[in-house]
This record gives C-alpha cells, sequence and structure tokens, in this order.
C-alpha cells in the first residue's frame, strides 16, 4: 500500500505542477477569473478551492486544527504566486507517506469537517481521496480553459506520469 500511495501522491504533486506551469504560461490573471459555467465560476476559484482543500488535509492529517474555510481568503498575492502556493501545498502529502510505514497508514484519523461534524477514516483513504479530488478539479480546469479558447495542454494522466 505504501508504494501505491507514494506513487499516487507523488503524481498528484507532478500533474499539479505540469498544469500550473502551462496556466503561468498561457493563462494571464484576467483569463483566471473569467466567469464561467462550471462547479466554480472560474480557473482561479477552481484552482482555490483545491488548493483550500489540500491545506484543509494535511492540518487534518497532522491533527491540527485547520485554519478557517476557505484557507486562501486573505491570499493576496499574483496569480503566478497562487499557482506556487497550490503546487507546493500538494508536496506534504508525500512527506506523510514517505515518513509512514504500513500500520500508520492503515490508521484512523479523526477529524471535524467544515461545518464542525465529526468524522474517522483511514488515513490511506484520505490520501486517496485527495488525489482524487485533485483529479477531479484538474479536469474541470482543462474544460474551462477550453471554454476560454484553449486547446492544446499537457497530459496529466497518471499512465503518463508513470511511463516518464
Amino acid at each position: 500500500m505504501k508504494s501505491l500511495l507514494l506513487h499516487y501522491t507523488r503524481y498528484n504533486h507532478w500533474a499539479n505542477q505540469r498544469i500550473c506551469d502551462y496556466m503561468k504560461e498561457y493563462v494571464n490573471d484576467e483569463q483566471s477569473v473569467k466567469e464561467i459555467i462550471s462547479s466554480f465560476s472560474s480557473v482561479r476559484k477552481t484552482i482555490f478551492h483545491t488548493w483550500d482543500a489540500q491545506i484543509v488535509w494535511i492540518h487534518r492529517i497532522r491533527k491540527e486544527t485547520p485554519p478557517p474555510w476557505p484557507p486562501t481568503k486573505s491570499f493576496s498575492g499574483s496569480w503566478h504566486e497562487a499557482l506556487k502556493g497550490f503546487v507546493e501545498s500538494s508536496l506534504p502529502f508525500i512527506k506523510v507517506v514517505e515518513q509512514c510505514d504500513e500500520h500508520m497508514l492503515s490508521s484512523v484519523v479523526s477529524f471535524h469537517d467544515i461545518k464542525g461534524n465529526p468524522f474517522s477514516m483511514a488515513l490511506c483513504d484520505i490520501l486517496q481521496h485527495v488525489v482524487n479530488h485533485s483529479t477531479f478539479h484538474r479536469g474541470q480546469i482543462i474544460t474551462q480553459l477550453r471554454q476560454l479558447g484553449f486547446s492544446e495542454f499537457p497530459r496529466t494522466d497518471y499512465v503518463v506520469f508513470r511511463r516518464e
């Protein structure tokens, strides 16, 4: 299980890095906030939601109190700084897996959701959720970028990651 989770968390960081490198080069600040019909109404809001989720989940894993939702509410940096922050927020999950043994990965983490409801999940399931959540929203970002007129994107499939 550890080996697989290490691949998945590294994949998550790699895919986030690829999509953000693309957006740093091609998507300007104005395009990042353009209103689009989607789960989140702009590319920026989708990035921030995924970034927020990663921040909250790493706090839960570390048994720390997460910052108030959404954690990026007070962020005032540039679009490029936001992309950098988002990518960096995926790194701690790799370290968690590297520092865990199989028993720790199966251990239960208790936490409260953003509404204050108590929950418990195995650490391995939380890590899988974080990767799936990011993958889901990266797909939305591609769809949003298509709506903005972009057509060529870096491949972020897991199989591409494993081949590289």
